[in-house]
């Protein structure tokens, strides 16, 4: 999530802390405004129930019998609700999670914030992993990206039929999806750093996540280089 934040999203924030022994991850919470000594909360519609999902059809693929959102339908609640920025927002969120090899971003961490009647925009981005260190968990992404759901195959084909699935220019789309790997790289170093700044101190995984998204970038600027055209 820091790594998100420096390289330019919007994204909840985060430190961390120690109770006693323990370490822990504080989230402030982005769907709440304070009014002089009260608070007010914001209205917040995860995709799942802005697309009339149940929670359990939070994944593209699943076990419900019900499909979950995929790319098509998450980029159209969007485009109908909250135009203009939230689309080049949500585009660069996907981007960004497949460079975080981020297989958990189900459409439950994806929100719509609304602010009074009239007023929609992309929820900064929240609950942001990196899924590699952890044998168990799958590496299969939670939507399909132009009919692949395996992040380290993209190709710029893929890339493009997102473009067609998100109404996107894919001229453009990609010149995007090929800055991304590099504005990634150049910030990992001091996202690491500034985590290890914080209360909690280091971690034996920062550096193995690291050099997962530092993996994954080079993955997948070799695959857009080496399949221009495929």
């Amino acid at each position: 999530m820091v790594l998100a934040r420096r390289v330019g999203l919007r994204v909840a924030e985060v430190i961390t802390g120690r109770a006693g022994a323990r370490s822990y991850l504080l989230v402030t919470r982005f769907d709440r405004i304070r009014h002089s000594t009260a608070w007010a909360r914001l209205h917040q519609e995860d995709f799942c129930q802005a697309l009339g999902k149940p929670p359990a059809a939070k994944y593209q693929r699943n076990q419900t019998g019900i499909p979950g959102p995929s790319i098509r339908d998450m980029f159209d609640i969007v485009r109908r609700h909250a135009p203009g920025p939230s689309i080049l927002r949500l585009l660069d969120a996907v981007i960004l999670n497949v460079l975080l090899c981020n297989t958990d971003a189900h459409a439950k961490n994806y929100s719509l914030l609304l602010q009074g009647r009239t007023r929609v925009e992309l929820a900064p981005l929240f609950d942001l992993m990196c899924a590699d260190m952890w044998d168990s968990v799958t590496r299969n992404m939670a939507q399909e990206i132009g009919g692949t759901n395996r992040g380290d195959q993209l190709t710029a084909k893929y890339w493009r039929r997102l473009a067609e699935d998100a109404q996107t220019n894919p001229t453009a789309t990609l010149r995007r999806v090929r800055q991304w790997p590099d504005r990634v790289e150049r910030e990992i170093d001091a996202a690491v750093t500034e985590v290890r700044a914080m209360p909690a101190g280091d971690h034996s995984m920062l550096m193995a996540f690291a050099e997962a998204i530092r993996a994954r970038c080079r993955r997948v600027r070799t695959n857009l280089e080496a399949n221009a055209e495929t």
